[in-house]
């Protein structure tokens, strides 16, 4: 789950290499260790090259504000999920476009109720082996 913003983007303290695009690199965030940032400062840093690295601006310093606590709860969720992998070949949660998303904001967003596909008639045949 490591989505990149596009190309350019370098967080803060980078070398100025490029990213390209939907493939994170050494130079970007989403290839670090979120394990070591367990400070509020430190968590408020990753915040800051997040934000930068998604291009992310919000209207007001409230709406920052309730970004970085969706942001900390999303990013707690991400490391609790990871703890609990029993090998390295298991799924790895990490940093994406979403993560200053509530659950509940990003399904009003993104996720949509659909109508059933047309039925496709009845099944006349069961193949068995």
């Amino acid at each position: 789950m490591s989505f990149n913003s596009g190309k350019g983007n370098t967080p803060a303290g980078s070398s100025g290499a490029s990213v390209a695009d939907d493939e994170p690199n050494e130079y970007s965030i989403l290839n670090l260790d979120l394990d070591k940032f367990t400070s509020e400062e430190e968590v408020s840093r990753l915040f800051q090259m997040w934000k930068k690295e998604m291009k992310r601006e919000y209207q007001t310093q409230e709406e920052e504000s309730q970004k970085f606590e969706v942001f900390k709860s999303n990013l707690k969720y991400i490391k609790e999920k990871n703890a609990k992998r029993e090998s390295p070949n298991d799924c790895k949660l990490g940093l994406n476009q979403f993560s200053d998303m509530s659950y509940e904001e990003f399904s009003k967003t993104y996720l949509h109720e659909t109508d059933a596909p047309p039925s496709w008639g009845a099944v006349t045949h069961v193949i068995r082996r």
